[in-house]
């Protein structure tokens, strides 16, 4: 808060109040505060019809935030986006935030693991911020299945009176999965009850929707 006037030898001080005292040194925080001009010079008084008061307003600096890593394929394991904030203001080392994520009904801190798609949402922890009203703070978390090729073996057999069952390999292709696919998440169809001699068509049916078939070998 400034003020001018004419008389050179007129001087004041200007006090804010907060922490439940006036102060010489101006806020930084978000909030309103009274002020109060304190004439030091005897020879000047603050007119009747004048006024040595006001109210300062400090308001939110206004932030958009991008992401990154919004598509991921499931490697059985916590899979979080990253985020960035996009400043309106010279950008500030006190700018904080966390990520959740919504699924199982709440909102999480912990990114999911599974394939579906997962709203995101940002919330700003320092009050001297705010989201733009044109900014962005959510955006859409998309984990897509791990592609399994399979290679199939012992599918020339000799006739024994049981059903016969072929052996096969799963790999993944496209992900660094922690966890390898197992076998309870999928299994062989037999085109028919491959008990006599014949020729039988095979197929994979998978059961866990986080993987997906890539090829048959």
């Amino acid at each position: 808060v400034y003020l001018t006037t004419t008389p050179e030898d007129m001087t004041w001080n200007v006090e804010y109040y907060y922490n439940e005292t006036n102060n010489l040194i101006a806020p930084t925080n978000v909030g309103e505060y009274a002020v109060t001009v304190t004439v030091t010079n005897p020879n000047y008084v603050i007119a009747p019809t004048g006024t040595s008061t006001t109210l300062l307003t400090i308001e939110p600096a206004p932030v958009s935030f991008t992401f990154a890593n919004t598509t991921q394929i499931f490697n059985g394991g916590p899979l979080p986006v990253t985020s960035d904030a996009v400043y309106f203001t010279p950008t500030p080392e006190d700018m904080t935030w966390f990520i959740e994520y919504f699924y199982n009904n709440t909102y999480s801190l912990i990114a999911p693991s599974d394939v579906g798609e997962y709203p995101v949402s940002i919330t700003i922890t320092n009050p001297n911020y705010i989201v733009a009203p044109t900014g962005n703070s959510t955006d859409l978390l998309t984990i897509n299945p791990a592609l399994v090729s399979f290679e199939f073996a012992d599918y020339v057999r000799v006739y024994t009176g049981n059903p016969i069952l072929v052996n096969v390999t799963p790999t993944v292709t496209n992900s660094s999965a922690t966890a390898p696919i197992q076998g309870t998440d999928f299994s062989i169809v037999y085109d028919g009850a491959h008990t006599i001699v014949g020729n039988y068509g095979l197929s994979i049916s998978i059961s866990n929707p986080n993987y997906d078939i890539a090829s048959y070998i």
